[in-house]
């Protein structure tokens, strides 16, 4: 590529402090509506000819490898670290992609062209974040719009179906493939989520353009497991943004991990599962990657006007080469990180195994579970005690529970303790189940078969479901619930497979408070606001000498309808006595007289996050939904958390002001709770 034809490119590098293959750098404009934003390259192709030692060196390597001490250099240390890596105050060749940005960050202008980068300057993410956090900085307003962009285009991939997440607050960020990662505390910086936005947005317009164009690209391909549902992954990440509970946490990433298939090289595009587009390739980092080479090349070609390098047979070729590099590779570095783990856990004490970080104790529990270590009094100690201290993903309470093979006294000591953890969490039965699945390779949580059986005047269920060709079958439970009585057929389902002594309440009352008559009440509370009197509808099945009487009530108060819980009773006298019941909790409370009309307990003032999903659950409704906005400094945030719950398909909110993101969500799910629930 002829010097002559480049121009004079502005930017700037953000790395880690140790990094030397400095191969990207970026330049953003805030303009007026529209957002401006310069990608530069090292233009790794252009200076390295093909089939030269260097380039069959790179070629057989195919990656930078990394260790904790240091790394292996894709190319000669000399010629990576220094002749191409973008040092500040250093001509050096590069591509540019400019693009230009609508207020909704549609792509309305693109280009890309051969460039000459003097780098102005090479930043660290920690130092990006210091300049972030000071106000009186000269660069703060150019940081602080980056970041706003960058945040803005991963909500929008989100938007769009991409598996999007970066959670400042809790450490946890995706991947470019979409796989959920957690970055400790101290080394968590904002720069990471500009830089990785504005490589991806690079990458992407790219790609676009050179597909559209007809030209052959080693594509960047990611194909999931036809079992993961897209639309359960991106609402789950979505959740995880706004509320990073450690059950939704660890599901998500037993899930993305072991469900998530690898992403692949191929001139064939086949769509990218993790960013939910139909092409994506990797040109932004060709001093790490040698596919990134080849595509440069590709590049330039394109841009010039002439052939393309390789042909279609020798991108296969090269795209399976670089396919099986990678795959070993990763097979050497989990061999490695597994000898590593055994090592640290083959001599733990109960007190260390308490301290363990969530993915060495799972390592640990799959460990007991191979047979590569024994279960000993001392192990079961220490999981006992993590178990009890809650210090647990729901993929190991699993593992500990469904094992079958676990039969000796210190098995059967962690089974009662983690079933005992799970009669206290009812709820999360089902994501317990489907954490550890792909580990113990159980069926679907959905072929668990839940049986309704005959029951006056109450819900009746039992679970069974076949495991490795055997059959499993829980007791028959009753409940005045239909939530309630299907959570107990699935724990006496679990004390079964555990072989687990379980008595099941045969006869567990209402979850609401008794009154002596509440339709009456109701009918008072009506007449007493001028609301239109509730409508019970009522079905009547089974033997006119044995009926039962089901269905549910409506309440409209204004705009707003209420319907009562599912309820079954033997008499349509009981039956309707149980929905007024029901729809007197579900009435905001504003409506009662201090003094008068049912209370109920709970935990609102404890946990109203925690109770407004108990009652969302116990009555059938969507979860609650959270969004966020940010306002005021950067040292003095102000978050408002927006609670919203689709009622009988009608979206209700509340709102909640505080200083940190998750006050501000408890008191949005508290004027929620105030709402809905019966004080």
């Amino acid at each position: 590529m002829q010097t002559k034809r480049r121009t004079l490119q502005r930017g700037i590098t953000v790395d880690g402090p140790k990094s030397r293959d400095l191969d990207d750098a970026i330049y953003w404009e805030k303009r007026g509506t529209q957002w401006y934003v310069e990608v530069s390259i090292s233009d790794v192709g252009a200076q390295t000819a093909l089939l030269s030692p260097y380039d069959a060196e790179a070629y057989t390597q195919a990656y930078t490898l990394y260790f904790r001490s240091g790394n292996r250099p894709m190319w000669p240390r000399s010629y990576s670290d220094d002749q191409l890596s973008l040092l500040p105050n250093q001509p050096r060749l590069t591509l540019t992609k400019k693009i230009t940005l609508d207020q909704d960050l549609n792509v309305i202008e693109f280009e890309i062209e051969p460039t000459i980068l003097v780098s102005q300057a090479r930043m660290t993410y920690e130092q990006v974040d210091a300049i972030l956090n000071d106000n009186e900085h000269q660069f703060h307003q150019q940081w602080t719009d980056g970041v706003e962009l960058a945040l803005r285009l991963l909500n929008q991939r989100r938007e769009k179906g991409a598996l999007a997440l970066f959670d400042l607050h809790d450490g946890y960020m995706t991947t470019e493939e979409g796989e959920v990662i957690h970055i400790p505390q101290g080394r968590f910086y904002r720069a990471y989520i500009l830089v990785q936005e504005f490589m991806i947005l690079a990458n992407r317009v790219t790609t676009e353009t050179l597909k559209n164009a007809g030209w052959y690209f080693l594509f960047r391909n990611h194909q999931a497991d036809p079992e993961l549902n897209r639309d359960y992954l991106t609402k789950a990440v979505t959740a995880l943004d706004l509320e990073p509970t450690v059950e939704l946490i660890q599901q998500l990433i037993s899930v993305t991990n072991s469900l998530m298939g690898r992403a692949k090289y191929s001139p064939y595009c086949e769509s990218h599962f993790g960013l939910n587009l139909d092409a994506y390739a990797h040109w932004t980092s060709p001093i790490r990657r040698y596919v990134d080479v080849i595509n440069q090349r590709i590049l330039h070609a394109w841009l010039d006007g002439k052939q393309n390098p390789y042909t279609l047979q020798e991108l296969e070729r090269i795209a399976q080469h670089l396919n099986q590099r990678m795959n070993e590779i990763r097979d050497h570095n989990n061999d490695y990180f597994r000898q590593q783990r055994t090592r640290i856990l083959a001599n733990c004490t109960a007190e260390q195994i308490l301290e363990l970080e969530p993915g060495f104790f799972s390592a640990m529990v799959k460990r007991l579970i191979d047979g590569t270590f024994e279960l000993t009094p001392e192990r079961a100690n220490g999981i006992i005690q993590r178990i009890q201290a809650d210090s647990i993903r729901l993929a190991n309470i699993g593992c500990l529970l469904l094992y079958t093979a676990g039969k000796s006294e210190h098995w059967m000591m962690v089974k009662q303790t983690a079933f005992d953890w799970l009669t206290e969490h009812p709820e999360l039965g089902p994501q317990v189940w489907i954490a550890a699945r792909s580990i113990l390779d159980l069926p679907p949580y959905e072929r668990i078969h839940l049986h309704r059986e005959s029951a006056r005047g109450r819900f009746c269920y039992q679970a069974s479901v076949e495991i490795y060709q055997m059959s499993f079958k829980g007791e028959s439970t009753v409940a005045h619930q239909k939530r309630q009585a299907e959570r107990l057929a699935f724990l006496s389902l679990i004390a079964t497979i555990a072989s687990i002594s379980y008595k099941v309440p045969q006869e567990v009352a209402p979850m609401s408070i008794i009154t002596e008559n509440p339709k009456s009440k109701l009918f008072e509370l009506c007449q007493k606001h001028g609301w239109a009197f509730p409508e019970f509808n009522i079905t009547q099945t089974g033997p006119s000498h044995d009926p039962t009487f089901s269905g549910t009530a409506t309440l409209t108060i204004s705009s707003d309808t209420y319907v009562s819980d599912e309820v079954s009773a033997s008499q349509r006298k009981e039956a309707e006595r149980l929905m007024s019941q029901s729809l007197f909790e579900k009435i905001p409370s504003d409506f009662f007289e201090s003094n008068s009309g049912p209370s109920v307990e709970t935990t609102v003032t404890r946990n109203p996050i925690g109770a407004l999903q108990e009652w969302c659950q116990g009555n059938g409704y969507p979860m609650p939904v959270y969004a966020f906005e940010q306002s005021g400094a950067d040292h003095a945030p102000i978050f408002k958390a927006t609670c919203t719950i689709t009622i009988d398909g009608e979206p209700q909110s509340w709102e909640g002001l505080y200083s940190a993101k998750k006050e501000a969500k408890k008191l949005a799910a508290a004027e929620a709770c105030q709402a809905l629930l019966p004080h």
